[in-house]
């Protein structure tokens, strides 16, 4: 049926993408995984708790909703000591995300990248739209991999490949966290505890020298715009077919994103570079806020969560910074941020 695997994964995520659109999209941060796994295991923290997970696989059950897995409640699921209670952890979310994840941060935000840019050259009826290509099955919730054997004929190559990835999709987020049991942690806390102290310090260096909110925001893009200049690099060659692009088409074009950024026309495209871009630059701004080590994953949560969720279970200091009127992430997405779990128990019953 299909001549090729990228025939066979285009075809895939395609039908994924119609199941989920069809949904409520539900993001739940690590805290509130938590919640649900505690009354999961028959042991709610409290009787709201256990009302909230209740809903949740009602929701999900009935055919209404569903809770997508990411890497980054991934990450924090290892930093969870005790096996048993991860594993526990990796049940409740294949039960809930019934097998489907977002795409891996690092994959993801490159195909932002690459929409973005050929949605400068190609018209809107020409182009699928992004929420088309950002879901994936849970097995590749830490980035997609598929075997090439090439020594093998081309279709067989191909039946391998795509058998390959069918009994791929049997597998969940508790699978993961089995084969990883001996491994040390994916994002270790020593590495957070380390990044953190960085960024404080740096706050601290340049502080006399940011004069605005304004100025922060453009700093932090200029920042994520560099650190992912050769993504960008990457993305161009591909639309163009090459190996290469002139380092003067790169500039061109991180020109014109940051212009876009300047005078607020950027809208919803390139949404991790704004989300990030935003929360770095309130903690920039906040001359008395600290970088905490969860701060680099909770800011990863809202990258996933605003532009892809219908609705966000969040705690309330990232919850009060995405809807400020500074960022105001919530209008810009159409995504409904809850903190208080009986707030969020009054939202899914909406749903």
């Amino acid at each position: 049926m299909f001549s090729n695997l990228g025939e066979y994964v285009r075809a895939q995520r395609k039908t994924l993408a119609a199941r989920v659109a069809a949904l409520t999209r539900i993001y739940l941060d690590t805290n509130y995984w938590l919640f649900v796994r505690d009354a999961y295991a028959g042991r709610p923290r409290s009787d709201t708790h256990r009302l909230l997970y209740e809903k949740l696989l009602q929701l999900v059950s009935s055919g209404r909703a569903i809770c997508p897995a990411t890497d980054t409640v991934l990450h924090e699921v290892f930093h969870q000591n005790d096996f048993d209670t991860r594993l526990m952890t990796a049940r409740v979310i294949d039960e809930l995300s019934a097998g489907i994840a977002l795409q891996e941060t690092g994959q993801r935000v490159g195909i932002e990248i690459l929409h973005f840019l050929r949605s400068r050259r190609e018209s809107a009826d020409a182009l699928y739209p992004l929420s088309d290509w950002v879901w994936t099955r849970a097995c590749w919730i830490l980035g997609e991999v598929h075997p090439y054997p090439t020594h093998l004929p081309p279709e067989v190559q191909t039946r391998l490949q795509i058998g390959f990835c069918e009994e791929m999709a049997k597998r969940g987020i508790a699978d993961i966290v089995r084969s990883l049991a001996p491994a040390p942690e994916p994002l270790p806390r020593a590495f957070l505890d380390n990044l953190s102290r960085k960024l404080n310090e740096g706050k601290m260096r340049h502080a006399d020298g940011i004069h605005s909110p304004k100025q922060a925001f453009m700093m932090e893009v200029a920042g994520i715009l560099d650190f992912h200049r050769d993504d960008i690099a990457g993305a161009l060659a591909h639309i163009s077919n090459s190996e290469a692009v002139a380092p003067a088409e790169v500039e061109a074009e991180i020109g014109v994103v940051k212009e876009l950024f300047r005078t607020g026309k950027i809208g919803t495209s390139l949404p991790f570079f704004n989300t990030q871009a935003g929360l770095h630059a309130v903690f920039r701004w906040n001359r008395g806020q600290k970088f905490k080590s969860n701060d680099w994953l909770d800011y990863y949560h809202a990258g996933a969560a605003l532009p892809y969720f219908d609705i966000f279970l969040t705690e309330k200091v990232l919850a009060s910074i995405v809807t400020s009127r500074a960022l105001g992430y919530d209008s810009l997405y159409d995504t409904r941020v809850c903190s208080d779990p009986a707030e969020a128990l009054d939202v899914l019953e909406t749903v």
